[in-house]
């Protein structure tokens, strides 16, 4: 009876120490988010079960591995609270956790430091912004974790001669990915990464990377390397993924305006008492916002009484190139969603039988690289009552 016990607890102590289970009171995720806005597929991990990859590893449907070096981790489900709940326990002859639990994308090495994480290709529009946000929990500290976004699409290439049991999902026929990274230095420099986020041990913290896309497929990427070797198991989890679209940027980097350099056509408008639709064109589809401000009123100069000198207007200066120019418009459009190749843009709220400065600017993809045009100034007035 005393060998038994004994042997039981030498079991639970393995199964401890190897997925280092949290405690319950152990800060978890949200449980939910926007899945109209969440373009991931499976960014909770919790859908289409975990596919088997040589050797032993266990990686989330829609997701693939990588892992740097020749240090390498063991892949698999995690869970909450506990996490490896499936893991050592035995599993189904299909290889997937079949516990009913909240899954995470898991990976763990017992006594040595390794760098890897998984990524995910996305279809996205060229020259839209895209915020990647993930979860990440670790079992100890300097994880140095962080997240990634690569614009181009980057992804790593698939193995030659693979057979059919590297086949990833959703088809069943397309070839998994090499997994492996001679050295992290082999990421290609067009990968935007967050600043490494370390946080306390057995604790949830998110993290986020904004990206503009500069093809019409993005890659988004998670990483870890823990940098202390140990006699317990290092292990890295990652759950609620999400990459959602917001409001694209049509200036310039430092909130520069465009010189108008005659890629647009020139803006046309149609008004009412309060209201203004500017339309134009532009060479290929584009996001496009326009800024604008009442025009300043006139000043009369002045004529000493009884001389004859004339009277003219004297206008504000027209505002000048520069960043200080967007500072001088009172008013902005918000930036379209959807690009186009003929722009229509309404102003509302605009006063009756009033003049407004305006210049519209569009940004695109021209030569491999999301680039903005701005119109000259126009102007228009809006109908009398």
């Amino acid at each position: 009876m005393l060998k038994k016990v004994l042997i039981a607890a030498v079991v639970l102590a393995f199964v401890v120490s190897f997925g280092r289970g949290a405690s319950a009171l152990e800060p978890i995720p949200p449980s939910a988010q926007d899945a109209e806005a969440d373009l991931l597929r499976n960014g909770h991990f919790d859908i289409g079960g975990f596919y088997w990859r040589p050797p032993n590893h266990f990686v989330a449907s829609q997701w693939f591995e990588w892992w740097a070096g020749p240090s390498l981790p063991e892949f698999l489900d995690g869970g909450i609270v506990y996490h490896n709940i499936c893991y050592p326990l035995p599993m189904d002859p299909s290889g997937l956790c079949t516990k009913d639990k909240n899954h995470s994308q898991g990976y763990i090495r017992w006594g040595g430091p390794y760098i890897a994480g998984v990524y995910q290709p996305v279809s996205v529009t060229t020259c839209a912004n895209y915020r990647f946000e993930v979860y990440n929990r670790n079992d100890a500290d300097n994880y140095h974790p962080k997240v990634g976004i690569d614009p181009t699409g980057w992804r790593l290439p698939v193995q030659p001669g693979t057979d059919p049991l590297m086949n990833c999902p959703p088809d069943g026929v397309s070839k998994c990915p090499k997994p492996i990274l001679d050295s992290p230095n082999d990421f290609p420099s067009t990968l935007v990464w967050s600043p490494e986020f370390d946080h306390q041990a057995f604790t949830w913290a998110s993290q986020s990377v904004v990206a503009e896309a500069v093809s019409t497929t993005i890659s988004v990427w998670t990483y870890a390397a823990p940098d202390e070797a140990g006699v317990a198991s290092r292990s890295t989890y990652w759950d609620y993924a999400s990459l959602v679209q917001f409001a694209p940027e049509t200036l310039l980097p430092g909130k520069w305006m465009p010189e108008p350099d005659g890629k647009l056509s020139t803006p046309t408008y149609t008004s009412t008492l309060t209201t203004a639709l500017i339309r134009w064109t532009t060479s290929q589809p584009a996001f496009s916002q326009v800024y604008y401000r009442q025009r300043p009123a006139p000043t009369v100069s002045p004529c000493p009484p009884g001389s004859a000198c004339l009277v003219h207007n004297i206008y504000l200066p027209i505002v000048a190139r520069g960043p200080a120019q967007v500072g001088e418009f009172s008013f902005k459009t918000v930036p379209t969603l959807t690009p186009a190749s003929n722009q229509s843009v309404m102003l509302t709220g605009l006063e009756p039988d009033t003049t407004y400065d305006y210049v519209v600017v569009s940004r695109w993809l021209e030569n491999g690289a999301c680039n903005s045009s701005a119109s000259a100034m126009g102007t228009l007035t809006t109908q009398k009552p």
